[in-house]
């Protein structure tokens, strides 16, 4: 498989919370000079980086027994109501939206894991830690500070989405935008 791909799980949000968070962050953009801001068509909760499989059989298999499985959950609702940061607090390396604490996304990411630890893949260990990257790389004169009035404004009309499915989804790291759709698995009841 190419090198300039790989592959990871993940939750695709609705065209129309895409839409409102672009909205929303267009008010604060200028204030936020950060190298690259996220593809509106790109924005998504990984649930899992995959990397590059050892072959198209082994992507292949996981897709099947992803189809297969008994997850014994339900759709359930995110919701977007803060914002933070990864890496060095005054320049950070990654700027994200925050999503409220959820069971059933902690469930849904502990079964999705464990299909991929069974499959073959070597995932991060780190704690799960869900958000939304908005943008990379801190390039402002000035050191970052806490968008408080992006918060209030997030707050006052929390993003909050109903979460069917999830998805495979493969980079494509020479184009905008670069996540493609390759596979979706329901989420039932």
């Amino acid at each position: 498989m190419a090198q300039s791909t790989h592959y990871f799980l993940g939750i695709h949000l609705p065209k129309i919370i895409r839409n409102k968070l672009v909205e929303t962050l267009q008010l604060f953009k200028n204030d936020l000079p950060f190298k690259k801001w996220v593809h509106q068509d790109d924005l998504h909760l990984t649930l899992a980086f995959l990397g590059h499989p050892k072959s198209p059989e082994h992507l292949e298999n996981l897709i099947s027994s992803m189809k297969l499985r008994d997850n014994n959950l339900a759709p359930f609702s995110l919701n977007i109501t803060h914002t933070g940061t990864f890496g060095r607090s005054n320049s950070p390396r990654i700027f994200f939206a925050g999503i409220t604490r959820s069971e059933q996304l902690n469930l849904l990411h502990n079964k999705v894991y464990s299909e991929c630890i069974d499959a073959g893949f070597k995932l991060d260990p780190r704690p799960f830690s869900p958000h939304i990257t908005l943008a990379r790389g801190w390039e402002g004169e000035n050191g970052f500070t806490r968008q408080v009035q992006l918060e209030e404004e997030l707050m006052r009309q929390p993003l909050s989405f109903q979460v069917e499915e999830f998805v495979l989804f493969q980079t494509h790291l020479d184009r905008v935008p670069k996540y493609e759709v390759i596979n979706c698995f329901r989420i039932f009841g």
